[in-house]
């Protein structure tokens, strides 16, 4: 990018004006969005199918504040999530379930639809920053084409799978939609009549993209730097002319200040800001290695891992080679822009988006490819730039004015945007079949971070939950070996351990994540699981309580606490259990069948009917049901829909009590109600 005047008195041609909307600007952008509509559906078209994986289960599937809409709008009851410091983000989650419930094509719909229009807006950004009077001598002329170009190698680079195909981190490219739309205004109110409208609209983009994500803290300081470089011709004529802007827009983060500062708890629970035995100062050696990471893959993106697991870096190689380079880079940035060069501005934003994650801060995961999701965009604008000025240099000494080139000449352009384009959307398709099960994509990372711990420890979740008992309790074996002290490894091989019929050994490893510090509820909640197949029901009914307490949503808690107190013979304690737990899992069609049973030993048939119905609604295959409601159709003298009841019970292979049977036999061959109602 051209190096823009530095004068103290701005000539006429330098005095910022607006952007005119002629035809032809118009025209492009409407190719640029169908462009970039088109690119993005044929990139992303084969991830609709792609099933919820890693976080996406736990902070969606299995989060019952997704399920209600309202929560999200402020009227949340006595309801708590772990997801509240991100209300904006899970409000479209929420609206999400309203719309499609947890068919997942739906969320991706909308994270395409969220990543096109983040791509649009970049376009548009770029488009009206090149025609600014201070750089527009660089590439004015050709300002839709260079800034369509950047915006088609950023949508459809594969370092934004994390971000658009993994759908809970929606967050990042929804975070990222509103940072862009906050610059967009901004950049929209200088050139508008209606300059008050549009600075409002971007302070509420601000500020929408504070309750999303925190790497929203950056956006006001991008945002003034930007004018400083593209617009004011001086920090004095920028503030007087937008200080009340700047305020309000600063204020915008007192509500990243009051999340953060009201759930800061959970911030270290999840391994944000305090990370064990990760120091602010490890961090920070630590991440050069890790930019470096983030731009080769930039320009090369051949190997992508959803879990790095990056290790701290502690010994020389580790730490100054990268951080000489990251330095210089950084240096030469702060470089150009004091000197006034624009594209040092792109080298300050690249670090400014990324200063959050990686600076000082220590976070669990020292390297994840989502992070990249904005920061890419300075990447991409930088090298489409510099190519253009290198190809612009080379065509004025060698063929003369442009309207003297042949067609390909002027064709080469295009042609160079689709060869890099092209390759880098099959790159993505590619990686979206990665994602077509978290299997899969928990076998690939572990064969690429093969001491990766949480890796080993995923896979072997993903081979339990398939049926592959064998291979889970060996790659739950694998993980306790890399990280003996990783509490989840114990959690997850105590679980395979439990379902190979080992509950003692089990215990054993349950109780040594407690150890450890896994104090997550779903650890007691196993722990419980394996006292129960011990018939240690006291116990098991205090890890229950434990986990309850941890996570008072804990439906599948409540459940088999109420299946203990029904062994017990506590029946009305056992009710109000399975009550509960349908009450936060309403398709959970076992509780309704166990409820059933209760209240059949309370002798209510009425009830057992109606929850045996709704079990049957659930899952027509639910053979207890069936035998479930042919003992209370028996008992209110139904003999016929009873008889119904036993056949398709039978069928299904649902156990049958003799004596009932021979009752029911009995009485249908006497046609009226028996002298007792129980057989």
């Amino acid at each position: 990018m051209a190096r823009p005047k530095q004068t103290h008195r701005p000539t006429a041609s330098q005095v910022p004006r607006p952007v005119a909307q002629t035809p032809r600007n118009l025209s492009i952008q409407l190719v640029a969005f169908v462009a970039l509509t088109i690119a993005g559906i044929v990139t992303y078209y084969n991830s609709f199918s792609v099933p919820f994986v890693y976080d996406g289960v736990n902070m969606i599937e299995l989060n019952p504040a997704v399920r209600d809409v309202w929560y999200w709008l402020g009227f949340r009851g006595n309801m708590h999530s772990s997801s509240d410091d991100r209300p904006i983000g899970f409000l479209t989650f929420a609206l999400n379930y309203a719309w499609s419930g947890y068919n997942v094509w739906g969320y991706h719909v909308v994270n395409l639809a969220i990543h096109v229009g983040a791509g649009w807006l970049l376009f548009d950004v770029t488009r009206r920053t090149l025609l600014r009077p201070k750089i527009a001598s660089f590439a004015g002329a050709h300002a839709g084409g260079l800034a369509l170009a950047i915006a088609l190698v950023w949508i459809v680079h594969p370092l934004h799978t994390q971000s658009v195909t993994y759908i809970y981190q929606r967050l990042e490219s929804l975070m990222g939609l509103f940072y862009l739309a906050a610059l967009w205004c901004f950049l929209r109110a200088l050139d508008s009549p209606r300059r008050r409208w549009w600075f409002a609209a971007s302070v509420a983009s601000c500020a929408l993209g504070m309750g999303t994500k925190e790497v929203m803290v950056t956006a006001p300081v991008l945002i003034l730097l930007y004018d400083r470089v593209f617009v004011a011709e001086s920090w004095r004529s920028l503030f007087t002319q937008r200080v009340g802007y700047y305020a309000t827009l600063a204020a915008t983060w007192g509500i990243l200040a009051g999340l953060m500062i009201a759930h800061a708890d959970e911030y270290v629970s999840s391994g944000v800001m305090k990370v064990e035995g990760v120091s602010p100062l490890k961090y920070a050696l630590s991440q050069p290695g890790v930019i470096l990471h983030y731009l080769r893959l930039a320009f090369w993106p051949d190997e992508l891992c959803l879990d790095y697991r990056w290790p701290v870096a502690t010994t020389v190689v580790a730490i100054v080679p990268p951080a000489l380079l990251i330095g210089a880079f950084l240096a030469i940035s702060f470089w150009a822009s004091y000197r006034g060069y624009a594209w040092g501005c792109l080298g300050l934003f690249f670090f400014l988006l990324l200063s959050p994650t990686s600076s000082v801060a220590p976070i669990v995961d020292l390297a994840v490819e989502y992070r990249m999701y904005l920061p890419l965009a300075a990447i991409v604008a930088l090298a489409v730039c510099a190519v253009y000025a290198i190809g612009r240099n080379v065509a004025r000494r060698t063929n003369g004015p442009e309207q003297q080139r042949s067609f390909w000449e002027r064709s080469l352009p295009a042609i160079l945007v689709l060869a890099v384009v092209v390759p880098l959307c099959m790159r993505t398709i590619r990686r979206n079949a990665d994602y077509e099960s978290e299997l899969k994509l928990w076998q690939m990372t572990a064969a690429q971070q093969p001491e990766n711990a949480r890796a080993h420890t995923n896979l072997s979740r993903q081979l339990n939950i398939a049926g592959q008992l064998p291979a889970a309790l060996d790659e739950s074996n694998l993980a306790i070996q890399f990280d003996k002290d990783y509490a989840l490894a114990y959690n997850n091989r105590g679980d395979v351990l439990l379902k190979l019929g080992l509950a003692r050994e089990a215990y054993d490893d349950f109780s040594k994540a407690i150890e450890l510090g896994a104090g997550a509820p779903q650890v007691y909640y196993n722990r419980g699981n394996a006292l129960v197949a011990q018939a240690s029901l006291d116990e098991a009914l205090a890890d229950y309580g434990r986990a309850i307490d941890l996570a008072g949503d804990f439906a599948s808690a409540y459940h088999n606490r109420g299946v203990v107190f029904s062994r017990q013979k506590q029946h009305q304690r056992a009710i109000d259990d399975f009550t509960r737990a349908i009450d936060l899992q309403p398709d959970l069609a076992e509780a309704y069948v166990n409820r059933a049973a209760e209240h059949q030993a309370l002798d209510e048939p009425r009830l057992v009917v109606k929850d045996c119905n709704q079990a049957i609604k659930l899952n027509a295959q639910f053979g207890p049901a069936y035998a479930q409601r042919a003992m209370a159709n028996y008992r209110l003298g139904r003999y016929g829909e009873a008889r119904n009841d036993v056949q398709t019970a039978a069928r299904l292979g649902a156990p049958l009590n003799p004596d009932f049977l021979r009752a029911l036999e009995a009485a249908s061959n006497r046609g009226n109600r028996p002298a007792s109602s129980r057989p």
